[in-house]
């Protein structure tokens, strides 16, 4: 079977989503047919759940804030219903390869996919665009993400050399060609997402300093 998983986390990381849909895939149904049932009480799971937003309002008539607040968070909600609603996700399941043909083929799977994106976007808008992908910086205390940056000049060389058409080369200096620069771009990218991963990144950076002179 096939399943997806699909949320808007900006109240929260998307890591433990992943463990969460992780453990599910893992699990076999054997494995639960095993356990013994447990009966759960939906009330006393959904005493658990937190309104964060419990005591906003309260606070903001207490401030005299409230009136010019309300216009501002319904702004807010239409804003993001009209963003839910101008986006539209189309699954496409690959069964050409897998992680280990790329590990075989001595690729990152990451920086090996990062880049099929970026040939795809070139292909696509006849150019390459801004390209956000999050790298974990969990070591550091109160760490959450920084931002890894797949487009680079590496892989600008990459995507230029391939064409705005998929064409099959018989020439083997071609082939060996385009490999090598696909090699380099996957390369820069896996160095970019460890630096990325130790602090050395660079839009959390600018963002500090942007906060700095905000402030």
């Amino acid at each position: 079977g096939k399943v997806g998983f699909l949320g808007e986390h900006s109240m929260m990381d998307g890591m433990p989503a992943v463990a969460f849909s992780d453990y599910i895939i893992k699990t076999k149904y054997g494995d639960l047919k095993k356990r013994p049932r447990e009966k759960v009480n939906v009330q006393d799971k959904s005493q658990q759940v937190t309104n964060i937003f419990e005591h906003c309002f309260s606070l903001l008539e207490s401030s005299g804030a409230n009136e010019n607040i309300k216009p501002l968070i319904s702004k807010a909600k239409i804003d993001f219903e009209k963003l839910v609603t101008d986006n539209q996700l189309d699954v496409q399941s690959f069964q050409g390869y897998g992680t280990a043909f790329m590990k075989k083929a001595g690729f990152s799977p990451d920086a090996y996919v990062q880049m099929a994106i970026q040939l795809a976007t070139f292909r696509l808008f006849g150019k390459q665009v801004g390209t956000y992908e999050s790298t974990q910086v969990r070591p550091f205390l109160h760490g959450r993400t920084e931002t890894t940056r797949s487009v680079s000049l590496a892989s600008a060389a990459f995507v230029k050399r391939m064409g705005l058409r998929s064409i099959h080369d018989d020439d083997t200096e071609a082939r060996n060609e385009k490999l090598s620069l696909l090699r380099e771009a996957a390369t820069q990218h896996s160095e970019y997402t460890r630096q990325a991963a130790r602090g050395m990144g660079v839009d959390r950076h600018l963002m500090g300093l942007f906060m700095l002179v905000d402030g």
